[in-house]
């Protein structure tokens, strides 16, 4: 069987566009909104895992 992960593309309103494989709460509340799914082959992977990689530092910073 094989894995298939569905990925989103999301926009912020400053027309900022980003991928991610989920948009969670926080994501939503601070304004990004669904535009599409994305299939595997059209993900530019190293911006994926920078982003990824970059929110959940700030997402860090705000635990306690």
């Amino acid at each position: 069987m094989q894995y298939t992960q569905e990925y989103v593309l999301i926009k912020h309103p400053t027309g900022t566009t980003r991928v991610v494989d989920n948009i969670d709460d926080i994501l939503f509340f601070n304004g990004w909104r669904f535009v599409k799914y994305v299939p595997n082959s059209k993900i530019d992977w190293n911006q994926y895992w920078s982003d990824r990689n970059n929110y959940y530092d700030k997402v860090k910073a705000y635990e306690i």
